[in-house]
């Protein structure tokens, strides 16, 4: 049975701290009572408001953004919402249509459009209560570097090579990327493990973590040089892992679903450089990491 008294909802989590701050500090949401109710049917998580905060490494609220939702409903569909702009405190609300409360999994997208900083990616743990799936976990944007080195556009389907201060190459086609600005937006940088957004759960002996940019397809891949600073041995075969974006597709046709850290090829240790092997080129600009291959 649902009751149709309108409440603004504002939960209080007792007891769970984190970086988004205690639940004293979080916007509410405009919901009514009913609607925290979950429907008779449902058999997953019962999801009618998500509310999270988006910051810069340093903490500090990031806003003029987006935040993008994911989501598996209870019978296994993909469903991706119109994105949700960022309050300028750094938060993000959302009350979720009636038709897609009843959830398996959301996963969290966030992003500057125009903006030298990585998109951030979050598969969410599914703890709702009383019908609101509050994120604990911030999500953070990272600054991406200026390309030391980009050659001239010239013949956008020839091959060149970008280099970047913190020493990652790329070898990349600028009419292979899904959009034609992508070339000269093009940023990457390196970020620190204990820094990683929550995806890198995914990924047991991660080595090493890259943000790249802006998130788009490319079709040939891009080959990739990596600094390699851990110590591994030349001739050392590593697994190159990607995080899905919208719509990833792999080299061997397989889709890669938005938020997903997956192994998608293998690269060599020579000179304390990771070299992508061939065949092993990467096909969406995101995030990159690298393991010992087993």
């Amino acid at each position: 049975m649902k009751y149709a008294l309108s409440l603004t909802l504002f939960v209080a989590m007792a007891g769970c701290a984190s970086p988004g701050g205690d639940a004293s500090s979080r916007p509410a949401l405009d919901l009514r009572l009913e609607d925290r109710v979950p429907d008779d049917s449902c058999r997953a998580h019962w999801v009618a408001g998500v509310r999270g905060r988006v910051v810069d490494p340093r903490g500090a609220p990031v806003s003029e953004g987006i935040v993008q939702m994911c989501l598996r409903l209870e019978n296994g569909s993909q469903l991706c919402q119109a994105p949700t702009p960022i309050r300028p405190d750094g938060w993000y609300t959302v009350v979720m249509p009636e038709e897609t409360r009843c959830l398996q999994q959301v996963t969290l997208r966030a992003s500057q459009i125009g903006r030298p900083v990585s998109t951030t990616f979050c598969r969410t743990a599914m703890t709702p209560s009383y019908g609101v799936l509050d994120v604990w976990d911030d999500l953070v944007l990272h600054p991406l570097e200026v390309p030391a080195t980009r050659p001239p556009m010239g013949d956008e389907g020839s091959m060149r090579t970008v280099r970047f201060p913190s020493g990652l190459e790329l070898d990349v086609t600028p009419g292979a990327f899904e959009f034609p600005d992508v070339y000269d937006r093009l940023g990457a940088g390196p970020v620190p493990l204990d820094e990683a957004p929550c995806f890198v759960e995914q990924a047991p002996g991660l080595l090493g973590l890259w943000a790249l940019g802006p998130e788009s397809g490319s079709l040939p891949g891009v080959r990739l040089r990596i600094p390699e600073t851990t110590g591994l041995a030349d001739g050392t075969r590593v697994a190159l892992w990607l995080v899905g974006g919208t719509y990833t597709t792999l080299a061997d046709g397989r889709h890669l679903e938005e938020g997903v850290f997956a192994p998608y090829g293998t690269g060599t240790v020579s000179g304390g450089v990771i070299t992508s092997d061939p065949g092993s080129e990467l096909p969406y600009l995101t995030w990159v990491g690298y393991s010992v291959a087993r």
